[in-house]
């Protein structure tokens, strides 16, 4: 197993130095057209059982061809990605009768663009299937997409924050060998220069006015979402869930996205001890959307009208109308503490106003009296997906 862990974590260095080498793209300098070629060696530390901690040596290559115009993206060509398992690594997969070598890994840089550092994340890259001498060092590689990568303009720097890596090792047969699938998180050795590339994105001599362009490629993330509200007149939680799928433009650190809540019940009282049951939607009106600023805060921005299909008092409905709902949506503005870890996920608060009820039947204005209200409070956590 130490072994296999070993393999893990070169994994995750070929996939990290992939991921950091693309996301390189968008250094635009207004000059003309020219390439740069990158070739950079970074020692990674991955935790292996038994072994403990081991280095691995990676090397990273690329050939990047700069925009002619500010805000133009960086095109990549040349990509190669190199890690070297050493002998006592290899010696190791022998032991478990291991004959190949194959998975995926995820892996993360940080971008640091107007003032901001963004950290990104780029998963399901591919390990090359990778065949396991009798002894001696081997080296394995890793492929995938390279995003294009358009910055704000003024400095910008590219370096590589670390991986986590899956893999497979398996028998000549292509049976496994009994240790099943790796997982290896590897981080960088402490002392060294992370730093792939840096540049002045719109600088180099050339104009600093941002050009016409396509709109840059944005970072897709996907998030859980688990919390609850407090509605100011009654006591008592609304539980919350659902998804949430954004789409960050790195160049502008602005975000778009497709908002899910699920429906729910809530148990409520009025004046403390009146007992109160009711079902819950939302209907989103458009899209959320929202940036992240300098120092890291997300905040949000959705429209959502909310349903009430069925409330009861005591045991007994009091209403059952589809058509119940609020006559206009709720504004619900979200944010964040500094430097959310857009990887990871995190917590989002903020208030929102309920507005008056509609089509809830005879007792309408008794239970938009209780529920319609500013001042009502949500606490929600993101969790990656």
């Amino acid at each position: 197993m130490k072994s296999t862990k070993l393999a893990a974590g070169l994994s995750g260095v070929l996939a990290a130095g992939m991921v950091a080498a693309g996301l390189l793209v968008g250094a635009g300098t207004g000059a003309a057209a020219q390439q740069v070629d990158v070739d950079k060696t970074l020692d990674f530390s991955c935790p292996f059982p038994l072994l403990g901690m081991q280095t691995l040596k990676t090397r990273i290559q690329a050939t990047f061809t700069l925009p002619a115009a500010p805000g133009d993206p960086v095109k990549t060509t040349n990509f190669k990605t190199t890690a070297t398992v050493p002998a006592t690594s290899t010696a190791g997969l022998r032991e478990v009768a291991a004959a190949t070598l194959e998975g995926t890994a995820d892996a993360a840089v940080n971008v640091a663009t107007g003032g901001a550092n963004l950290n990104i994340r780029l998963p399901g890259l591919a390990v090359a299937k990778t065949t396991i001498p009798a002894s001696g060092p081997f080296d394995m590689a890793v492929t995938g997409s390279v995003p294009e990568f358009a910055p704000e303009p003024g400095p910008v720097s590219v370096t590589m924050k670390g991986y986590t890596a899956f893999v497979t090792p398996k028998k000549t047969d292509g049976s496994y060998t009994g240790i099943g699938d790796i997982v290896s998180p590897c981080t960088l050795v402490p002392g060294q220069n992370p730093e792939l590339l840096s540049f002045v994105a719109g600088g180099g001599g050339g104009s600093t006015t941002v050009t016409t362009s396509p709109p840059p490629t944005g970072v897709k993330y996907g998030y859980a979402i688990k919390g609850k509200s407090n509605l100011k007149n009654l006591t008592g939680d609304v539980p919350i869930s659902g998804t949430i799928d954004a789409e960050l433009v790195l160049a502008t650190k602005q975000f778009t996205a497709a908002l899910a809540l699920n429906p729910t019940t809530a148990n409520l009282t009025i004046m403390g001890f009146l007992p109160v049951v009711s079902k819950v939607e939302f209907e989103n009106v458009g899209q959320t959307s929202g940036n992240i600023d300098a120092t890291g805060v997300l905040r949000s921005a959705s429209k959502v009208t909310i349903k009430l299909p069925q409330v009861s008092l005591f045991g007994f409905p009091i209403s059952q109308s589809a058509d119940c709902k609020t006559v206009a949506p709720s504004d619900i503005a979200l944010q964040s503490a500094a430097d959310f870890d857009v990887i990871a996920g995190g917590r989002l608060t903020g208030t929102y106003a309920i507005a008056p009820l509609k089509g809830c039947g005879g007792f309408n204005d008794y239970i938009s009296g209780f529920v319609a209200a500013d001042g009502n409070k949500l606490d929600l956590t993101l969790t990656a997906k």
